[in-house]
């Protein structure tokens, strides 16, 4: 230890304090007692002082403190001569460090802590013991905590499962890397337990902490029990926890069983059930019965609840049905826990049993004849009872008392009871006496009895044998027979069986019980080892007799297999003989006598040994013919036996599949790998190329691990790329397999590309297997390219990484942007190398058609089908959908099938299915073989009553009668003649229209692409069709035989002569006209069907009709629509609101007045009541805005019309400007299809409104889409030129 100080010292102070270390060190070696403590850590904040405090006692001896010194890592930074009151800090401790010293304690202050002040502080106090330098020290650790990590604490030693009851377990926790160490305390509950803590930490404080908490001796309580260790530490800001609950295994010995209540009599015949009931187990216990000791009884109705400390308490019955044998039966039962395998024994139950067997009888104990004059005693002897059986006599009904009664123990814990009755000098008239024993038990309160008759004795006679079943060529095994044997003879004859077997006679085998009493011979079970002969024989003392047929049994049996060829091993191309030996009867069936192979093919053999060997043969066997090889045998009777023999095939190496080429860069790294498989399996790998054999070298390097080996080529060479030939070996021989090494490449063709699916909406499912990659990522593109074109659209796309192998890829395209047709589809896979082109498919875009169809099956009717909400008949349509998707499952174009009802009749299914368009009728065809099959999938089906069709059957209205029908009939009829009356008024008013004198050039004119009419540019009209009004066109269309309304928009007609700079004619303000569409047909136009009069016209006006049987099909290129019927007629003092191509809103639009008006009929706001009677003026229009890229509506309002657009928001500001030249060179503006709708403008006061042009003429048109010339539009407006009945419109 040293004294010394680093900082610098005059040569005089150096000499000075070098002789104090010196003195100190000396005096260091003279220790004395003394304590001086203090914080193994103290926490610190950097930036912030930090305070260590030293608790010191001088040794009693001590006479002063000389010096204390502070080290840092062993390296004195500070030092008080302690006497002199002098500080001496090293270099750079100076103004940070401050002390205050007491005569118990020494406060350190260590000021602006930083980071590179943690370490390990050590204080040297030196006291003055008997005028030398005592040195004591203690040491602290001054560091920033830091929290443990993890900051949770680990538990080992326990990682569940069960551990038993009794056993030990030691417990650890640990927290690491705590600066300082965490404190580790185990708890269970709100108790702390004892537990050992040690932690280590390094100069910094930073160190481990352990905790050990050792369970000795673990009890039934600890089960479930949470044993939880808790971490506290300066870093972490709460109380870190882990746990552990314990699952303890053990046992109660609490087993009992019930049911029965001791020395209580039952009867024979009555059920009783004993329950057997364990204590509180975990696991829960399972219980196993034993009565009289011996093997265990099967129980039944297992039970279990929860029992003491987690256990579960077990509960199982045993049935009795109670007979004879069980009388003093003794019955316990175990409880045994598993995980200890630990039983607990219950108490034994012993039963008593009141029984009476049968077999009373009566017996001669004189075994002469019985002759006139001589004495007869009879003996009458009871069935086996329990209690014993009393006896009494009757002599022809009247009683009589017998003597000598006996009653000798018998089976079962019963009694035997006998009894004798004298008859004295029998006389011949005696003969034909009855005699009654009758044996009582009084428990059971039943009896038997036996009768005999005295007469003359003789010996047996007329002895047969009759059995039951009586047919006995067909015994079978495990069948009960029942034989019984008869004598005439007085007494009673005895009865004994003989059986013959193999030439030897014996007493019947185990198994037949013969039955004096009952003269039977019983087999409960009879197996092969009954079969023989049997003979009863009948003696009652005085002569004996034999019965007169004597029965064969012959047991019928199943087969089973007595011996098999055991494994064998054979080289490949060997061959193989296989043997098995059966045993039963009646022999094996041949057919059914075989050997199979392991997918079921039998293979060729014979059948010997009079049916019972059966020889497979296998000539040239393969390695693919190696495994389990089965014999069958089976004669009908019973399961077919079968037994197995392992045939091993050993070979040379055979190769797995090669891979592809293995492309590599000049420079790169390859590896080829080499996979073989043999038997044996011990394989052997080289590898050459161009018959040089490769070794492991610089450049190569060879690896072979089992059934691969692999070569890797470092840094490719030019000359690398070629064939290399592997070969694998074994004990059987040798294979040779090769591997080509290529440059990086283009791709391979992709192929399989297969449409899985496709519906209405036109989203396809496709698949592809990829090609060989060439050894870089590849890019695999689907096309599209409609028939008829060259031009191939990419649609979707695929990424294949290089170190994929050829894989298959699912995807689905979204060509709803596509029009319906035909297509064709492919796949480019590309690559930085090239590409290739997989086969095109044909893909056809279509819609879907839904066929209707029924199923009718002869099966029971449930009525709850008839609820389409009820779980019956939503289990029962999704049988019946499963069974219709294996119908039309493999149509591309299918999108399901639904059941949407069910009828009696036996059970009739209606469905919808819809496929594609195309596939309709091929679905039919489908549907209607598996109906002529007579099964739908597996659901049979009555075939005259199951059909499909493409049209949807009507759904008769039980209600409607004939009456009903007159009555629609002659509303229908009277509906049409109103139609006929206006369809003729509206021809008159349009004939008397066109005499009506005109500007010039204003004749009807067909329909055809909408122009304005040019005044400047006349046309010659050609005929009287020529219609007048501003949206007349040249009669070209007309000639062209097409619908001429199809494309409804403005351009320059060259044809005609229209130029820039016309008037257009006058429009009748009093008309409101609705957006036109497609004609009807596309016939020539109709003269008379030009405006669909939609306004509301005033009471004097005759209401505008519309022609019913048109077609109205809305013209918008945003969304197909479809409507049933003709818009309802417009109210002109409406307000409209502005022009949106999608959906609409409610929103009013408030233009600024203004003589011109031209308004987008969207939707109808509510009517103004002043307006009322009079048309609302004239309003600037609504501008079209150019829409945003994805903004559904074209159209959006600018209340300031085109003045107050910018030019972002107007593209068509100055049609000159905006507008294509070579289309628009009268500045048009176009406007997308919508429903566009001219609003008049308010006349005069008290204005007199002409009547409508065309207002009550047929129309087979729905709405128009008019557009107009904005510089028609502007020229009316500043010329002022108007008709006397018509006001200048401007449209847009």
């Amino acid at each position: 230890m040293t004294f010394g100080f680093t900082e610098r010292r005059g040569p005089a102070q150096a000499i000075v304090w070098r002789l104090l270390n010196v003195f100190s060190i000396l005096l260091f070696l003279q220790t004395g007692y003394c304590s001086v403590t203090t914080n193994k850590f103290t926490a610190a904040q950097v930036g912030q002082d930090v305070t260590v405090t030293w608790n010191y006692s001088p040794p009693e001896e001590s006479t002063a403190t000389a010096t204390i010194q502070w080290h840092k890592s062993g390296i004195q930074i500070f030092q008080r001569i302690v006497s002199t009151g002098v500080d001496i800090p090293s270099a750079g401790y100076g103004a940070r460090v401050d002390i205050v010293l007491t005569d118990s304690q020494v406060d350190f202050k260590l000021k602006n802590f930083v980071v590179s002040d943690e370490d390990t502080y050590r204080a040297d106090f030196g006291f003055i013991i008997n005028g030398e330098l005592n040195i004591e020290s203690s040491s602290t650790v001054i560091a920033v905590p830091a929290a443990p990590e993890p900051e949770t604490p680990a538990i080992t030693g326990y990682s569940g499962g069960y551990v038993a009851e009794g056993s030990s377990l030691t417990l650890t926790c640990e927290s690491t890397n705590g600066k300082p160490p965490s404190d580790l305390t185990w708890w269970r509950g709100n108790n702390q337990l004892t537990a050992s803590y040690s932690s280590t930490s390094d100069d910094t404080g930073q160190g481990d902490a352990t905790s050990v908490l050792n369970i000795t001796t673990l009890q039934p309580s600890d089960n479930n029990g949470e044993f939880q260790c808790r971490a506290t530490q300066l870093a972490l800001t709460q109380e870190e926890t882990n746990q552990v609950a314990l699952n303890v295994s053990f046992i109660e010995d609490t087993t009992s069983i019930s049911g029965y209540t001791a020395d209580t009599p039952v009867d024979s015949g009555d059920p009783l059930t004993l329950t057997c009931t364990s204590g509180s187990s975990n696991p829960a216990a399972t219980i196993t019965w034993s009565r009289d000791g011996g093997s265990t009884i099967a129980g039944t109705n297992d039970g279990q609840v929860a029992g003491n400390n987690g256990g579960m308490v077990t509960s199982q019955d045993l049935a009795i049905s109670l007979q004879p044998e069980h009388n003093g039966a003794q019955y316990s039962c175990s409880a045994t826990n598993s995980e200890l395998s630990l039983s607990r024994d219950s108490s034994v139950v012993t039963l008593d049993v009141r029984f009476f067997s049968p077999g009373t009888t009566i017996s001669d104990d004189d075994t002469t004849t019985v002759r006139a004059g001589a004495d007869l005693t009879l003996t009458c002897t009871s069935g086996n009872s329990n209690p014993a059986a009393g006896i009494s006599w009757t002599r022809n009904r009247t009683a009589v008392t017998g003597t000598n009664s006996q009653q000798p123990d018998s089976d079962n814990g019963g009694t035997v009871t006998t009894q004798q009755l004298v008859l004295d000098s029998l006389r011949p008239e005696d003969n034909g006496t009855v005699v009654t024993c009758v044996a009582t038990n009084a428990g059971l309160g039943q009896t038997q009895r036996d009768t005999v008759t005295v007469i003359v004795e003789y010996g047996p006679r007329n002895v047969q044998v009759t059995c039951n079943p009586s047919d006995l060529d067909d015994l079978r095994e495990g069948g009960d027979l029942v034989c019984t044997c008869t004598a005439d003879s007085n007494p009673a004859a005895q009865y004994s069986w003989s059986w013959t077997k193999d030439s030897t006679t014996a007493s019947p085998p185990p198994g037949a019980v013969v039955n004096a009493a009952s003269d039977t011979l019983t087999f409960s079970s009879l197996d092969k080892t009954h079969s023989g002969v049997y003979r009863c024989t009948a003696n009652n003392g005085i002569g004996s007799g034999v019965a007169s047929g004597d029965i064969t049994v012959d047991v019928k049996y199943p087969a089973s297999i007595t011996s098999i060829t055991p494994a064998v091993t054979v080289d490949e191309y060997g061959e193989v003989t296989l043997t098995c030996t059966a045993d039963s009867n009646p022999e094996p069936s041949p057919d059914s006598f075989k050997w199979t192979s392991m997918d079921g093919t039998g293979i060729p053999g014979t059948l010997s040994n009079n049916g019972f060997t059966s020889t497979g043969n296998i000539n040239d066997i393969t390695y693919l013919q190696a495994g389990m090889y089965t014999c069958t045998a089976s004669n009908g009777i019973g399961d077919a036996a079968t037994a197995g023999t392992e045939v091993t095939v050993e070979y040379r190496p055979k190769f797995y599949p090669p891979p592809d080429p293995y492309p590599a860069a000049i420079g790169a790294d390859v590896s080829m790998e080499c996979s073989a498989f043999a038997v044996p399996d011990t394989i052997t790998f080289t590898w050459s190329k161009n018959g040089t054999t490769l070794t492991n070298s610089s450049r190569f390097t060879l690896q072979s691990s089992g059934e691969t080996s692999v070569l890797t080529i470092t840094s490719v060479e030019e000359g690398d790329y070629g064939t290399y030939n592997c070969t694998a070996a074994n004990d059987k021989g040798e294979s040779t397999t090769t591997r080509a090494l290529q440059p990086l490449g283009p791709p391979g063709k992709p192929t399989g590309l297969t449409v899985l699916s496709k519906n209405a909406e036109f989203v396809v499912e496709v698949t592809w297997t990829a090609g060989f990659n060439g050894g870089l990522d590849t890019t695999h593109t689907v096309q599209l390219k409609k028939e008829g074109s060259d031009q191939w659209m990419d649609v979707g796309r695929q990424q294949e990484t290089v170190s994929q192998q050829r894989p298959t890829f699912d995807m689905s395209l979204n060509l709803k942007g596509q029009k319906a047709g035909d297509y064709q589809l492919r796949i480019n896979a590309s690559n930085d190398q090239g590409f290739a082109l997989s086969d095109p498919v044909d893909l056809k875009l279509e819609g879907n058609k839904t066929l209707y169809g029924k199923i009718t099956r002869d099966v029971d009717w449930n009525a709850a089908l008839e609820d389409k909400t009820s779980p019956e008949f939503e289990e029962e349509a999704r049988v019946w959908e499963g069974n219709l998707d294996k119908v039309f499952e493999h149509f591309i174009g299918y999108e399901g099938v639904s059941i949407t009802e069910f009828s009696e009749g036996s059970i009739v299914g209606k469905f919808e299915a819809v496929v594609a368009q195309s596939e309709s009728e091929l679905a039919i065809a489908a549907f209607e073989t598996q109906v002529t099959s007579g099964s739908v999938g597996d659901l049979t089906n009555v075939k005259a009553d199951s059909s499909i069709s493409q049209t949807k059957p009507e759904t008769p209205d039980p209600s409607s009668d004939n009456t009903t029908i007159f009555i629609a009939v002659g509303v229908c009829a009277a509906v049409l003649v109103a139609i006929i009356v206006v369809v003729v008024v509206m021809v008159m008013r349009r004939k008397a229209a066109k005499t009506k004198k005109d500007p010039e050039h204003r004749k009807p004119k067909p329909m055809g692409v909408a122009r304005p009419f040019l005044s400047d540019a006349p046309a010659t009209p050609t005929s009287e069709l020529e219609m007048e009004g501003p949206y007349a066109t040249s009669t070209s269309a007309q000639a062209l035989g097409a619908n001429p309304y199809d494309d409804v928009h403005f351009e320059r007609d060259d044809k005609t002569g229209a130029s820039p700079g016309a008037s257009a004619g006058p429009v009748d303000p009093s008309a409101e006209y609705a957006t036109v569409n497609k004609n009807k047909d596309n016939g020539p136009a109709d003269p008379s069907t030009v405006y669909a009069q939609v306004n509301k016209p005033k009471k004097d006006q005759p209401t505008p009709v519309v022609d019913p049987s048109s077609e109205y099909a809305t013209v918008d290129k945003s969304k197909k629509k479809k409507k049933d019927v003709p818009p309802p007629a417009e109210d002109p003092s409406a307000q409209y609101s502005e022009v949106k191509k999608g959906k609409k809103k409610d929103k009013k639009a408030s233009p600024p007045p203004g003589p011109d008006v031209v308004y987008s009929e969207v939707k109808k706001d509510k009517k103004d009541k002043k307006d009322k009677k009079k048309p609302s003026p004239a309003k600037k229009p609504p501008v079209a805005k150019k829409p945003g890229k994805n903004e559904e509506r074209l159209y959006d309002e600018v209340p300031q019309g085109a003045a107050g657009a910018t030019s972002d928001e107007n593209p068509y500001e100055d049609p000159a400007d905006s507008m294509p030249k070579q289309k628009n060179a009268q500045g048009l503006i176009y406007a997308e299809l919508s429903d566009f709708q001219v609003k008049p403008a308010k006349p005069p006061p008290k204005p007199v409104p002409p009547k409508p042009r065309y207002q009550d003429e047929p129309t087979e048109y729905a709405s128009i889409n008019w557009n107009a010339s904005r510089r028609r539009a502007q020229e009316q407006s500043q010329s002022g030129s108007t008709t006397d009945d018509e006001t200048p419109v401007t449209m847009i």
